[in-house]
């Protein structure tokens, strides 16, 4: 994941949307999460089935489901931010859109 992005999506959120420092903090821990998954792949080039892998192995590692609905929040804000802002060059689709995923626990 470029650091960039996701200090401008945290900016973003910081500033127009007035989010506290404790939501910050879960953001990028959150998308922290799914850059280490990602193993250096660059985030933004994830597409659905990607993500729904994501999804499975965090179900498979046993998360939360409360953990699992904040960092699928996340990404899927992210998704939105670099999209609807034209931070990603040539991202035109926001693969989190449509998305469903069942209750773990």
């Amino acid at each position: 994941m470029a650091p960039q992005f996701v200090e401008q999506f945290l900016q973003f959120k910081k500033i127009d949307h007035g989010a506290s420092q404790l939501t910050l903090g879960a953001y990028r821990q959150d998308l922290h999460a799914l850059g280490q998954w990602a193993s250096g792949r660059p985030v933004e080039s994830l597409g659905k089935a990607d993500l729904r892998t994501f999804v499975s192995d965090m179900q498979a590692r046993g998360l939360a489901d409360a953990t699992l609905r904040r960092r699928w929040s996340s990404v899927r804000q992210y998704f939105d931010f670099v999209v609807e802002e034209e931070v990603v060059e040539g991202l035109i689709r926001v693969p989190t859109r449509g998305f469903k995923f069942s209750r773990t626990d």
